[in-house]
């Protein structure tokens, strides 16, 4: 179980959210100047079944935050992870068939970050190594309806 978790969150720290990539729309690569931390923030809007934007690259060895910004009319959440993981991550949410996250996520599993309608949330991570990973919400039907986003690392 703690090599599963490692994994997760080396998957996890290598894009990390809840990816911005509720939808398909518009590809672009939405980024700020570093914060005074260093840090390069990166923002996120979501509306509903939509991330923008759909595409994010960073470097790997870069500290990345990713501002999420809910501007829909519906609580989104953004899980950040290979595909292995976001499969893993929805096959959890349907069988729970819920859509309340604010208290679920597997011990094996980097917790999801909620947003909730005009609300803003963050995720941090550093990308560890070049490859891709994936921000997606499974929130009942918008992970099926394409509510994901790319990162690629390199």
């Amino acid at each position: 179980m703690n090599t599963r978790r490692i994994s997760v969150l080396a998957a996890a720290t290598i894009a990390t959210l809840v990816l911005a990539a509720c939808g398909t729309q518009g590809s672009t690569d939405n980024t700020a100047p570093p914060s005074g931390d260093g840090k390069k923030v990166i923002e996120v809007t979501m509306t509903d079944m939509a991330f923008t934007p759909t595409t994010i690259a960073v470097k790997a060895g870069e500290t990345v935050t990713l501002r999420f910004r809910n501007d829909g009319q519906i609580v989104h959440e953004a899980v950040v992870g290979d595909a292995a993981l976001q499969q893993e991550h929805a096959d959890e949410m349907a069988a729970m068939g819920t859509s309340d996250t604010m208290n679920h996520g597997s011990s094996d599993e980097a917790a999801p970050l909620v947003v909730k309608p005009g609300q803003t949330g963050e995720l941090t991570f550093t990308a560890v190594a070049a490859g891709g990973l994936l921000i997606g919400c499974h929130q009942p039907g918008h992970w099926e309806a394409g509510m994901k986003a790319s990162i690629d690392v390199t």
